[in-house]
């Protein structure tokens, strides 16, 4: 305490770092720009429309509350399951199944 008064008393005082110095902060890297990504199959659609028609499809099922609904769902919506990716349409299939099966045990 006596040097840094010295000092201080002269004009010299050094810089008081608190250590930060010698306990420097590794430079964090940068994530490389994501980069553009084209249609997840071979039509026209991207990705982004592909899930955004996706979520359509099973909110739509989801909002069907009786098999004729349900039927009615599929004839109008087709033509986009058919044109979806295997594992999308898959999974809508499986949701149109899974709904069709509890409109049927509830009676409706």
């Amino acid at each position: 305490m006596v040097r840094y008064a010295a000092l201080a008393i002269a004009g010299a005082a050094p810089d008081d770092d608190d250590g930060n110095a010698a306990s420097k902060r590794p430079e964090q890297r940068k994530a490389p720009p994501r980069a553009e990504v084209g249609a997840l199959d071979q039509g026209d659609r991207s990705n982004r429309e592909v899930k955004d028609l996706f979520n359509k499809l099973k909110n739509g099922i989801m909002a069907c509350n009786s098999v004729a609904e349900l039927e009615a769902w599929k004839d109008a919506w087709s033509d986009d399951l058919q044109s979806m990716p295997a594992d999308y349409a898959d999974s809508l299939r499986g949701e149109y199944s899974r709904k069709r099966d509890e409109a049927r045990s509830a009676g409706r």
